[in-house]
């Protein structure tokens, strides 16, 4: 039976849909509740439609079918009505590494990521020391709000996928993000470009990095209030995008920009000259990358909304807190060589000189070896697997017995290197139905861990071992998802100590104080060039160090 909705017939809803609904994104001409448009004032047509409001923008978010779009948007009240478009996280993945170098092990000791010194940001941390924050959004794949790099500096946040669960990152790339920005200057683990910021997190994206502009625009309406409800400094940044625009999305980002909320977004990753969106919009900095020699690596796309460039390689910074397996082996105390651990083995780390142990064989293990490190051989030195029963789990066993405190097992010649594979557990199989032994599961094994044939060759030719295998929290990445924080970061830091500069003047003077880099001047592959914290701060406010004021006339892209 049909129900007219409003005088307008905007809505028809048949209880079985004659068409399948489809996710759509409509703007108003008014407020939200002041117009015709029924399905804001019924609740069984806000159910039907799974209706979600954005009271900042005059926007909403329906299902709907094609016959009910005809009818919106014939409606004087609507200004127009679009599909939801794709976004979705921009690092890149034949850039990503996972460290597995020795400063992985000494995160008791702060490092300074190359990208922070690169930018110069050091140089301005004890004036913005004891400043007023500046609230940074991450618009991104939530946070790790628990990690002790970030905790002190995370104020809260806003799930845009389920407004009623928290923002803490399942991924690991908005953690990534947030650590570039504002990672504690703590002395451990790593520091931000801004650690004296207050981060929050809007999770727009789910576990595998993937959103729509639903999301994406639910989030800014989020930032509007807490902009409008808190006072104070607001940049959004964005480490994702889409290769299409939208019109909602457009006004959405010039609602912020109006605001004076500062925005960056990346470039994108596909190396071609069109950027992504929202870092398209000329009311957001588009962010490109750059390497460790100041250069466009080949992934960083371009074009002719391009804002700035910064480190968008090989980034270390944050992820979620021991999310990142690692396993290594140091030799003369630093030169550190990439193991995997054997299943089964216990996340640890021994520090001890080693006793070579032959192949693995009880009678292989000298009474020297207690309390030491057991470097044994794969295999059973034929040079081949035919034929060889001697098991990793044996060896190990073998080894605990004679009262080794670890175990590394090198190749043999000529093996497959696929150390990944290398096993303490067994099968349990009944016909073809197999699962890990459990026995092995739970035995109490001690440290094992495999390195390849030349590695072991290595550690023959040395005396101490420092063998590992732990959980790290954090992570090397690259990507123009990289560089958004560090001028998000850069913002940031400029912008608190400038107490009274607006949004619009924090975004000239970057442009104005970025290192000039490719084609001289403006071109798109660089935008303004390298972004300076320490220029861009003296431009913004000379008298802090001394100089005279010399008012920058805002920088523009050419026509």
């Amino acid at each position: 039976m049909l129900r007219k909705l409003t005088s307008f017939a905007l809505f028809v809803f048949l209880a079985a849909h004659a068409s399948a609904a489809t996710r759509y994104l409509v703007a108003l001409k008014h407020p939200l509740r002041t117009g015709r448009i029924a399905v804001l004032h019924n609740d069984t047509d806000l159910t039907e439609h799974r209706v979600r409001q954005f009271d900042n923008l005059a926007t909403f978010a329906a299902d709907l079918t094609p016959e009910e779009v005809a009818d919106l948007q014939k409606s004087p009240d609507v200004r127009y009505v679009e599909k939801v478009v794709e976004r979705n996280l921009l690092e890149n993945d034949s850039a990503n590494v996972e460290r597995t170098a020795s400063d992985l092990s000494k995160y008791a000791t702060q490092q300074i990521p190359w990208g922070i010194a690169a930018i110069h940001a050091p140089a301005l941390w004890d004036l913005a020391k004891n400043t007023t924050p500046v609230n940074v959004v991450v618009l991104d794949t939530g946070i790790d709000s628990t990690h002790p790099d970030l905790a002190a500096n995370y104020m809260g946040g806003y799930n845009a996928l389920a407004p009623d669960a928290t923002a803490m990152d399942d991924n690991g790339h908005g953690t990534h993000v947030a650590g570039t920005i504002a990672a504690l200057n703590n002395g451990i683990g790593v520091v931000g470009v801004a650690p004296n910021t207050h981060l929050w997190a809007v999770k727009v994206l789910d576990n595998l990095g993937k959103g729509t502009t639903e999301y994406e625009i639910a989030g800014l309406n989020w930032v509007l209030s807490q902009s409008k409800s808190l006072g104070g400094k607001w940049i959004v940044s964005l480490s994702l995008g889409g290769p299409d625009g939208s019109a909602t999305d457009s006004d959405a980002f010039q609602k912020i920009y109006d605001a004076g909320i500062l925005t960056v977004a990346a470039a994108g990753n596909t190396g071609l000259g069109s950027l992504d969106y929202p870092g398209a919009y000329p009311t957001v900095i588009a962010a490109g990358a750059v390497d460790q020699t100041l250069t466009r690596p080949n992934f960083s796309s371009y074009g002719a909304n391009m804002g700035l460039a910064a480190p968008g390689v090989t980034v270390l910074s944050t992820t979620r807190v021991g999310s990142i397996p690692i396993a290594d082996v140091e030799i003369d105390g630093n030169v550190t060589l990439s193991a995997s651990p054997l299943k089964g083995s216990p996340t640890r780390d021994v520090v001890s000189s080693y006793v070579f142990c032959n192949l693995g064989r009880p009678e292989d293990f000298p009474p020297s070896v207690a309390g030491h490190i057991a470097l044994i051989e794969r295999g059973c030195g034929t040079g081949a697997l035919d034929g060889c029963d001697l098991t990793f789990n044996e060896k190990v066993k073998n080894a605990m017995t004679a009262g080794a405190t670890a175990a590394v097992i090198y190749n043999f010649k000529g093996g497959d290197n696929d150390i990944s594979r290398w096993t303490l557990v067994r099968l349990d199989c009944v016909n073809t139905d197999c699962t890990d032994y459990k026995p092995d599961l739970d035995y109490p094994w001690i440290l094992a861990v495999g390195v390849t044939y030349e590695d072991g060759q290595k550690i023959l030719n040395t005396k101490s071992l420092a063998a590992s295998y732990r959980a790290e929290s954090y992570k090397t990445l690259s990507g123009t998802s990289m560089a958004t924080p560090h001028v998000s970061g850069a913002a940031a830091l400029i912008w608190s100590i400038a107490s009274n500069a607006t949004a619009h003047e924090v975004r000239n003077a970057l442009f104005a104080g970025a290192a000039d880099a490719g084609a001289t001047g403006y071109d798109p592959y660089y935008g303004f060039g390298v972004v300076n914290a320490l220029t861009s701060a003296k431009l913004l406010t000379p008298a802090l160090f001394g100089l005279p004021a010399a008012p920058q006339p805002p920088k523009r892209r050419p026509n």
